[in-house]
């Protein structure tokens, strides 16, 4: 009887190790771990995490890769090229086929890759094949809205009343060029002409409010809710839909974004500083050497300067009043019409 209960107890103590070594390590879930450790926001976490997806696939789960691993999964890669789903423009069907690497998805693949191996085996680590080389900023994708297609977009405001949640991120984006991740979640603070939208960068530039001109405090006056990334892009989708504005193949906010920052670069008096901080880049990963030492403009007055000279702020401008007049959340709201009888 005691043989048994010593038994039972032994069994009890080394039921857990026996079953933690029985255990398949999961580098994919302890990477992705990682990453939400350092901050990366969700969609940030899923790009990262494709490319080593497909290296697990292919070479199992482990905790250590040799050098031949990974020497011949990035030959595969070069040769092999990936599978690619394209719709059928007759039939509507699916296709599956197999195609090259483009050198920009390339670089970006195996770099990815790179940061993993890291992770797995330190910082002093070497890869044992050469990196890809660097595109050309050419021969990257970088689709961007028109100043054509950014104004249909802010006209649906009003011509097809889409909800004021999705008017007030419209806004935001092609005013501020926000980042995916940063309409996913941000404050408004109203104060009369001290109102200001506090943007969460997440690409190690400057947390900071950034002032919401007066003209303009109606249209971010009803506030919004923070909101999931995938519903971030249907809300994309359908305005681009309604505008009968053509969405570039594989393009989300960024294309606005892009617009945005090409417009206050070239109609704008700005400068190189105060444009980078407006659109909350880390002065430190721009090669501008002691100048951010010695400059010390006011990030508040510069952004002020780029708004008075913003190229789409007077179209929200011109519809603020057809917005207050015709959109049944703005127009049932006795806040917004309070801010916008100040306003004029």
């Amino acid at each position: 009887m005691v043989g048994e209960v010593q038994n039972r107890i032994a069994h009890e103590l080394i039921a857990p190790v026996v079953d933690w070594q029985g255990e398949s390590y999961d580098p994919v879930a302890k990477y992705r771990e990682k990453l939400i450790a350092d901050g990366k926001p969700s969609h940030s976490v899923t790009v990262c995490l494709m490319p080593v997806i497909r290296f697990v696939a292919r070479k199992g789960r482990k905790s250590r890769y040799t050098d031949d691993d990974i020497i011949e999964h990035i030959s595969y890669l070069r040769q092999e090229g990936y599978i690619k789903k394209e719709i059928d423009r007759e039939t509507g069907n699916p296709i599956w086929k197999r195609v090259k690497y483009k050198p920009t998805t390339l670089y970006n693949e195996v770099g990815r890759l790179k940061q993993f191996f890291q992770f797995l085996n330190g910082r002093n680590w070497f890869m044992p094949v050469a990196m890809p080389e660097v595109p050309d900023r050419e021969e990257m994708y970088q689709p961007m809205l028109s100043n054509e297609d950014i104004e249909q977009i802010i006209f649906t405001s009003i011509i097809d009343c889409i909800p004021a949640s999705w008017v007030v991120r419209l806004a935001a984006s092609t005013i501020y060029g926000l980042r995916l991740s940063e309409l996913s979640d941000f404050q408004i603070t109203m104060d009369g002409d001290n109102s200001s939208i506090y943007i969460r960068t997440r690409k190690k530039g400057i947390k900071k409010h950034q002032p919401i001109p007066k003209s303009l405090v109606p249209i971010f006056a009803l506030g919004t809710e923070p909101m999931k990334e995938w519903k971030l892009q249907y809300i994309l989708n359908s305005v681009c839909k309604k505008a009968q504005v053509k969405l570039p193949k594989r393009a989300g906010w960024h294309a606005i974004r892009r617009a945005v920052v090409t417009n206050i670069y070239h109609n704008t008096e700005a400068k190189e500083i105060p444009i980078i901080n407006y659109f909350r880049w880390s002065t430190k990963q721009r090669h501008l050497s002691q100048l951010p030492t010695y400059v010390k403009s006011k990030t508040e007055e510069t952004d002020m300067q780029i708004l008075s000279q913003h190229p789409f702020v007077p179209i929200w401008q011109d519809i603020i009043p057809y917005l207050v007049e015709w959109h049944p959340e703005y127009s049932n709201s006795p806040r917004v019409r309070q801010l916008y009888n100040e306003m004029i």
